[in-house]
């Protein structure tokens, strides 16, 4: 029920869409893409970007190096909310959202950029590339052109322009602007070819070839120029040296549709009727081929689409016919996997995945569904393997190590999961799953300050997560930070009312801050808004009988089922001392495990509290072989053996107890009573005294220190240790009994008679006292209140009571609640 469910639950599945193709440009397509910027702001800017801003932005130019995009977009928008003004980061965002194919938004980001630097060449620059490539043409020229007044030494300036151009059909224009990026630039291959293009289309057919021999001869694996170069050389009717570059442009592209085609048209005209049917068989092949799989890609997209709607028998019907045009598409399969596995049919999702892996083995979104899908099965090494598969199939997909890290964590590989965990969140550092698995899983390895600090992240950017606050309160609250866990989980209250775990933690919150009652109140409104909870059910009733209210403890607990319920309803009704039901209850929780030190425990108390000596203390020889190390078991053989007045035994166990631990107060409470009763009343009472100053404001330890001065002869410092036991618990009978029979002694009538009657009306059935107070009322000379009182002793039969008696029934309450 802890916010650590997260781990333990499911792992998610993993959808990822089938990405749009890239724009391309009909003619004049390919250009020199603009790199992230690390610009400072001009001289004189009227801002200084804040140093939390930068780091976001530094974080992002990291991350496009590494390809990857999506992140580094994640952190240029931060940079840009942090800092509105940053230019550098707007044009940053803008290179990101192009290279993910957000063509309008990269427009606009670096229209903003423009806002704060006008006077940037690589910015109007980037704008112009951005708006060539969504066609705004005369936008396009524009930006371009301002660059170019800014910067005319840019050869990729000029290209771009000439691109531009060349889509206008300014033919003209756009040879001089190929020209120029040469003149700046002459290893510019790309300037080269689209120069050949232009003139070729302006009918300077020598010139083209010109500049089509150079670009073959100067980028000789480029099969664009040979390609071209056998274009020319074919309608200048120079076949034998069209067919050689075609022949080039097919080696380097084995499917270069057209220059496949013109090769076939070529050796027809050669006369090579036999080779060229060959070539335009493959060319038409090839041609049929992408015509098909463009088919069945747009099924594809469709099919997405379909299942973002939850239509799944549309993407079904989608996805199949994908299939039917492009049998050896390895997405096709892919994502028929996908919605069988959303139909609930997981060996046909299982089957699909398989097929797309035969086809593509490193199809890293395969992997990680199929291995999502063997840990369903309990086939956790399958799984595993799977899903290791997928991140050495792709490093870079965030996803892929989010879900191994998961896998690992519920493995146990905590060590192995924090480093995957760690990475997908560097790979997208606003994958909040991610972040949030991380922090639980470091508090889950104890490290409390590394869990807490990736909860604050998360909060600075997502303030208004509740279930950031409520984890934040939970790792405090492991940290012993009860006051700082409250104020987090009360803040997670306020974002989310009927939030059960953060009820759930801040009861236990309130708990460890001694808050008992308002803990209850947060305890039973998590178990109203999740009544399915064990966990939060068990701890609401435990602290019901903490609180000393097993009736409630016991309403919880109804229809217990689980060992851990059943000894819980033990505890509460021992503590109602209904002791044959508790007796039932904790053998039906060691019943279910038997070997639970804590229910082995549990029962021999039950049973020295019914007096089943012996057979309680077998069972603490048991717990003593299954745990050693624990203390309790050792004082509650003391107890075991102080009943049987076997003194020493007693002794020895508590002896053992003491050594486990020093400081506790019952134990030496019950070693000193045990010297008492061997007669060794100073040493008794220097160990009563010890166990006083562990727990100053427990009265029933005043009462024993009281009694055993009592027995010492030392009336005056008894009365002195019972008048402190009822200033400690003023309706505790014993002491007023006690102070009431030494008062008796002294002659105090009427205040002997005071204290007597306090310690009868606290105690209805003490029938000492009522015998006391008869003797007391008979001599102050009132008869009848005397005989009322000795009537009352006779109904309860106590004539043979003792100080031994009463001494022994105390203690038992002393000793008796686990």
């Amino acid at each position: 029920m802890s916010a650590w469910s997260i781990l333990n639950g499911p792992l998610p599945t993993c959808l990822c869409g089938f990405g749009a193709a890239a724009v391309l440009l009909s003619l004049f397509a390919g250009s020199i893409p603009a790199a992230p910027s690390t610009e400072r702001p001009a001289q004189g800017s009227r801002s200084v970007i804040s140093d939390e801003a930068r780091k976001h932005n530094q974080s992002g130019i990291d991350l496009a190096r590494q390809r990857n995009h999506r992140a580094a977009a994640i952190e240029f928008q931060e940079a840009v909310r942090l800092r509105p003004d940053y230019a550098e980061a707007h044009y940053n965002l803008g290179v990101a959202q192009e290279a993910l194919g957000e063509l309008g938004q990269a427009i606009d980001a670096f229209r903003s950029a423009l806002k704060f630097r006008p006077a940037s060449a690589p910015m109007h620059r980037a704008l112009g590339l951005a708006l060539l490539k969504g066609y705004h043409l005369e936008d396009a020229v524009a930006e371009l052109q301002r660059s170019l007044e800014l910067d005319p030494s840019s050869a990729e300036a000029h290209y771009n322009l000439g691109l531009a151009f060349g889509q206008q059909s300014r033919l003209e224009a756009a040879s001089a602007e190929f020209r120029k990026a040469l003149r700046l630039q002459t290893s510019f291959h790309q300037a080269r070819l689209r120069l050949g293009v232009a003139l070729r289309r302006l009918g300077k057919t020598e010139e083209s070839l010109k500049e089509f021999r150079a670009a073959a001869r100067l980028d000789p694996e480029n099969p664009e120029a040979h390609y071209h170069l056998g274009m020319a050389l074919k309608a200048q009717n120079e076949l034998t040296g069209a067919i050689a570059a075609f022949r080039r442009a097919v080696a380097l592209k084995p499917d270069f549709e057209k220059a496949r085609y013109n090769l076939g048209i070529t050796l027809r005209a050669q006369g090579q009727k036999q080779a060229a049917e060959a070539e335009l068989r493959q060319g038409e092949a090839l041609k049929n081929f992408r015509l098909r799989l463009a088919r069945a890609k747009s099924l594809i997209v469709q099919g997405t689409e379909a299942l973002k709607r939850a239509d799944t028998d549309a993407g079904l019907r989608f996805f199949q016919e994908a299939l039917e045009e492009s049998p050896e598409l390895p997405v096709a399969h892919y994502y028929l996997g996908v919605t069988w596995e959303k139909k609930g049919d997981i060996p046909k999702a299982m089957t699909f995945y398989q097929k797309a892996l035969e086809l593509q083995p490193d199809y890293p979104q395969a992997h990680s569904s199929l291995g999502l899908l063997w840990w369903r099965q309990g086939e956790r090494s399958k799984a595993l393997e799977s899903l290791r598969e997928a991140v050495l199939g792709d490093p870079d997909l965030a996803e892929g190590h989010y879900n191994l890290g998961l896998a690992l964590a519920q493995m146990g590989q905590w060590e192995e999961s924090v480093d995957e965990l760690s990475e997908a969140v560097s790979l997208n550092p606003r994958y909040l799953d991610a972040r949030m698995n991380l922090g639980l899983l470091l508090s889950q390895k104890n490290d409390l300050a590394g869990a807490a600090s990736v909860f604050r992240e998360i909060l600075k950017h997502h303030p208004d997560s509740a279930e950031a606050r409520n984890n934040l309160g939970l790792v405090l609250l492991q940290g012993k930070d009860a006051a700082g866990a409250q104020v987090s989980l009360r803040e997670a209250l306020r974002l989310k009312p009927d939030y059960a775990e953060a009820h759930y933690n801040l009861g236990l919150a309130l708990l460890q801050a001694g808050q008992r009652g308002a803990a209850i109140e947060h305890l039973a409104r998590a178990r109203q808004l999740d009544p399915q909870s064990d966990e939060i059910r068990r701890r609401l009733a435990a602290a019901y009988i903490e609180g000393r209210d097993p009736d409630r403890a016991l309403a919880v607990l109804k229809s217990a089922a689980g060992a851990e319920e059943h000894y819980l309803s033990a505890s509460a009704l021992l503590l109602s001392r209904r002791l044959p039901e508790a007796l039932s209850e904790s053998r039906q929780a060691l019943k279910q495990e038997p070997q639970e030190p804590r229910y082995l425990l549990q029962q021999a108390r039950i049973l020295l509290r019914l007096g089943q000596h012996p057979e309680a203390l077998e069972i603490l020889r048991q717990v003593n072989r299954i745990q050693p190390q624990w203390a309790e078991p050792y004082y509650s053989a003391g107890v075991g053996y102080y009943l049987l007045r076997r003194y020493g035994d007693a002794r020895r166990s508590l002896e053992r107890a003491l050594e486990l631990d020093p400081r506790s107060e019952r134990a030496l409470f019950l070693y000193g009573a045990t010297l008492a009763n061997e007669g060794n009343n100073s040493q008794g009472e220097e160990y009563l005294l010890r166990a006083i100053a562990l727990d100053p404001a427990n009265a029933r330890f005043y009462y024993h220190l009281g009694a055993m001065r009592l027995r010492d002869n030392k009336p005056e410092e008894a009365r002195q240790a019972f008048e402190k036991a009822i200033q400690l618990k003023s309706d505790f009978a014993l002491p007023h009994y006690q102070l009431g029979k030494l008062l008796e002694r002294a002659n105090a009538l009427e205040t002997a008679a005071k204290e007597l009657e306090t310690a009868v009306r606290c105690q209805p059935d003490l029938a000492q006292g009522f015998y006391h107070l008869g003797r007391v009322y008979a001599r102050l000379g009132e008869t009848e209140k005397s005989a009322r009182a000795l009537a009352t002793f006779q109904q309860f039969k106590e004539k043979e009571a003792s100080e031994d008696r009463e001494f022994m029934e105390n203690l038992q309450k002393e000793i008796g609640i686990p």
